[in-house]
């Protein structure tokens, strides 16, 4: 009920940047999640004017969502934001109108990987876009993105939710030509994509209602973003060498390492 309680004060200020700013500050972290999944509950009363603000500050809270542990039903992070922020954009009935807030409200948005969600979104990415805008601002959008990406990456990427999705679509999936990632990029880059790719599997056995779970590392797709395994392995131990003092690479560069010596999951499960 908490939760609701406090989609009902969100929903209030949905038009005042800083005062939902100020309102989801004072949430415990852990809870976050669970106001804005509550806030789809008013999509048919969200005001116009609240569109671009409510996507500024939801998405912007994409990096401060913690790991926990999920149901075999549960959404994650990513869509229970992005669901919102769907019910929000189809409250704008022009899509030059939805266009135009999005290109308002990109430079608000403080990592690639908050801003490349709301591309997807809005425009025709397969498997993800819900053709919001027409398919030549989507392509403009979309190529923009593809090349900043491409570009010089900002110099603190900590806050990178999904750097390992973003840059595979901006290198492998946009443009004529796929494209791969340059070593030169550093140990801090390569530790993020390594990080930001661990998922996890679950799985229940028979009458169980025990949930099991392994970490995992989409291997193929990282051998792809890289060109090739040597390659990959190289990138590995420039992150391992950037992330010596930091445990927050540990797990998943220790996990890159079991694939680097041949093991691989058991997809039975």
């Amino acid at each position: 009920m908490a939760a609701f309680r406090d989609a009902e004060q969100a929903f209030e200020v949905l038009s005042d940047r800083a005062a939902l700013e100020r309102l989801f500050s004072s949430i415990e972290a852990e809870r976050i999640e669970d106001v804005i999944a509550a806030l789809e509950i008013y999509e048919e009363d969200y005001p116009g004017e609240a569109v671009p603000i409510a996507t500024i500050v939801l998405l912007n809270l994409m990096p401060t969502l913690p790991a926990r542990p999920r149901g075999m039903l549960d959404m994650d992070a990513r869509m229970v934001v992005g669901r919102v922020i769907l019910r929000l954009l189809r409250q704008i009935p022009s899509p030059d109108d939805v266009a135009r807030i999005v290109k308002e409200v990109l430079p608000e948005i403080t990592t690639l990987s908050s801003r490349f969600q709301l591309i997807s979104i809005v425009g025709h990415v397969e498997n993800a876009g819900h053709k919001l805008v027409a398919p030549e601002i989507a392509s403009e959008m979309e190529g923009e993105f593809a090349a900043a990406a491409r570009g010089d990456l900002p110099a603190d990427i900590s806050d990178e939710w999904d750097l390992l999705t973003t840059l595979y679509w901006a290198y492998q999936k946009w443009g004529a030509q796929p494209s791969t990632v340059d070593l030169k990029l550093g140990g801090h880059v390569h530790a993020q994509i390594l990080r930001t790719a661990q998922t996890e599997a679950r799985s229940t056995t028979g009458s169980s209602h025990a949930i099991w779970r392994e970490k995992r590392l989409p291997w193929n797709t990282l051998i792809k973003l890289y060109g090739d395994e040597e390659t990959l392995r190289q990138a590995i131990e420039s992150a391992r060498s950037f992330a010596m003092e930091d445990g927050r690479f540990a797990e998943s560069i220790n996990l890159a390492d079991k694939y680097v010596q041949g093991w691989r999951p058991d997809f039975k499960n």
